[in-house]
């Protein structure tokens, strides 16, 4: 009698032991580099993360808000969850989630990373067809590095790609008159498109003008500011196409 107690109570315990453990596989698959708050609006926090990951034997993953990736790669964005979560995009399974925890403390506040919100941008889009064996994000993330950071995030079925504020180049007259100007995107896909195997991405701007010496910006109707946009715009697409 006593043995078969014994025998219980041992499958019990191990029964809970399994129970209990975290809901994730390999971990050292992705490797979490920095993560550091910020705000992308006045009242909304974030991270801003990087990390790597390799999940060797899968031709390509999916992460929670951004899409289908690459099985192996190097990411670095804006983030207003508390994980990342990666996903075989064949049956859904989850390969892993990971807790983000600030690697580097801000001293007193959090640097303000603004991203305009959907409802901000123009309705008007520019679009390109996009039928490149890439992933777009992947190659987005790499072009937008040296201008932006990007907030990625999907809604009803299309991912969506925000980015930060950055400083337009102007002709020397307007700079030297103390004319500045920023501009913000807003990508979003995929869209169905006639004749081609690929998808259609969608591109709003907003271009906001100022003066040197002033943090008041505002939505500009200035021409040559709203010309200078659209060619910053034309060599980006041009970028995210030969990934140069």
């Amino acid at each position: 009698m006593h043995a078969y107690r014994i025998a219980a109570l041992s499958l019990v315990l191990v029964w809970s032991a399994d129970q209990a453990q975290p809901e994730r596989v390999n971990p050292s698959r992705v490797t979490v580099e920095s993560v550091t708050k910020v705000l992308v609006a006045k009242s909304t926090p974030a991270y801003l993360v990087s990390y790597a990951f390799d999940f060797d034997g899968l031709p390509k993953v999916r992460i929670e808000g951004i899409g289908e990736v690459s099985s192996k790669g190097k990411l670095q964005h804006l983030t207003v969850g508390p994980t990342l979560s990666f996903f075989d995009p064949t049956n859904n399974a989850l390969l892993e989630r990971v807790a983000l925890e600030e690697t580097a403390a801000v001293a007193s506040k959090a640097p303000f990373n603004e991203v305009p919100p959907e409802r901000d941008f123009p309705k008007p889009f520019r679009a390109f067809t996009w039928d490149i064996p890439s992933y777009l994000y992947e190659r987005a993330n790499t072009v937008f590095a040296p201008y932006f950071e990007n907030l990625p995030y999907e809604s009803n079925k299309l991912t969506y790609i925000a980015t930060t504020f950055t400083r337009l180049p102007l002709d020397k007259g307007m700079a030297d008159s103390g004319v500045q100007a920023r501009v913000a995107l807003l990508l979003s896909y995929p869209y169905a498109t006639s004749g081609s195997n690929g998808f259609s991405v969608h591109v709003q701007v907003i271009t906001r003008e100022g003066r040197a010496l002033s943090d008041d910006l505002r939505d500009t109707t200035n021409e040559k500011i709203t010309k200078a946009a659209n060619e910053f715009v034309s060599r980006l697409i041009d970028e995210l196409k030969t990934g140069r």
